[in-house]
């Protein structure tokens, strides 16, 4: 049996809440620091008239609960999320690699920018060691220089392309599956 509070959503929906529930909460806490004290000496501008009730401090209390109500739910959906991006049955194969959503995440936030600066790298330090060599073999005239470059050019070419791919790939099967799966929280 299903809980009547709990939604479902697709994970772009969901990612959509997430964002509204930071502008939410922003304003609240914006809202309960406007509202947190006041000079003694003026009227609590939110008390209920020929009443004791009400009242900043009413006020302030209804706030900090609804403040902890938000970041509660934003829980509940960032962990949904992660569940579906962790299940193996979400798992996206990518060139030959097989990886769960979480997987090609931490892929992408933490270990492909190392792989594109490596790719650089290599790129450059070959350049740069070809422009050196040619002014030197101009410079010595009948003296030239050879260089051996000890990984294959094309390799490397081929490495860049498929870390492209791969990268535009991944782009693409995220969308995709934050359009389709749907999590419930």
């Amino acid at each position: 049996m299903s809980n009547p509070s709990m939604a479902t959503a697709t994970i772009h929906e969901a990612l959509a809440e997430l964002k509204i529930i930071e502008k939410r909460r922003a304003a609240k806490v914006q809202e309960l620091v406007n509202n947190l004290v006041r000079d003694s000496r003026l009227v609590d501008p939110l008390l209920v008239q020929d009443s004791k009730s009400g009242g900043q401090p009413e006020f302030v209390r209804a706030t900090l609960q609804s403040i902890r109500d938000l970041d509660a739910r934003f829980i509940r959906i960032r962990h949904a999320i992660q569940l579906s991006n962790e299940d193996t049955r979400n798992s996206i194969i990518i060139g030959g690699t097989t990886r769960t959503i979480a997987e090609w995440l931490i892929w992408k936030r933490e270990t492909a920018s190392k792989e594109k600066e490596l790719l650089a790298g290599m790129r450059g330090a070959i350049s740069n060691v070809r422009v050196q060599v040619t002014r030197l073999n101009q410079q010595a005239g009948s003296q030239q220089t050879d260089i051996v470059i000890n990984y294959s050019e094309a390799q490397l070419l081929k490495d860049t392309e498929d870390f492209e791919q791969t990268w535009g790939a991944l782009d693409g099967q995220l969308s995709l599956r934050n359009a389709t799966v749907t999590i419930t929280y």
